[in-house]
């Protein structure tokens, strides 16, 4: 008359969508059935966006004679890691996010949203967007004729973003 018991159930969860779902499952005893019959039920219920979710496995486990007794373990998936920015042009590569950097007023100078690659933990395709604030100055004065602060910012389906952005000042250092 007694329902089989569930031993080690695997506790709930808080994972971060690029780790692996553990398939760790309980034991189960029975005063008198020794291989009591055990189901899994698995649930996804979706979060705020595609790579987040909560995953609800529930086994149940039934004796020979019909009693039966359930087990529930709660994984909840999240995305909290922002995308990476990467640099491709190569006057940028070797610089740090912040750096400001010199041209003259005669160099060609054109930065744009492909200047920079993102690559994230669950989203293959963040979204990388670029922006220029462009301040005049006064060579005299400012020591710079013209300066741009360009700023990629890349965002995740989940809204998690990262920035990287540089000054560039235009000068006219050349008699």
């Amino acid at each position: 008359t007694k329902a089989p018991v569930f031993v080690n159930v695997p506790p709930t969860l808080e994972l971060e969508c690029s780790d692996p779902i553990p398939s760790q499952q309980p034991e189960v005893k029975d005063n008198c059935d020794n291989n009591p019959q055990v189901t899994l039920e698995e649930t996804t219920i979706p979060g705020q966006c595609d790579q987040e979710y909560t995953l609800i496995k529930v086994w149940t486990a039934e004796d020979n004679c019909g009693n039966s007794a359930t087990a529930q373990q709660v994984i909840k998936v999240k995305d909290t890691t922002p995308p990476v920015i990467m640099t491709l042009h190569p006057e940028l590569s070797t610089i740090s996010s912040g750096d400001t950097i010199y041209f003259e007023c005669d160099d060609a100078i054109i930065y744009g949203v492909d200047d920079v690659k993102a690559t994230d933990n669950c989203d293959p395709n963040p979204l990388v967007s670029f922006d220029e604030i462009v301040t005049q100055g006064d060579c005299i004065q400012d020591g710079f004729i013209l300066q741009m602060r360009c700023t990629w910012t890349a965002t995740d389906d989940c809204g998690n973003s990262s920035s990287f952005y540089i000054v560039v000042r235009i000068v006219d250092t050349t008699p």
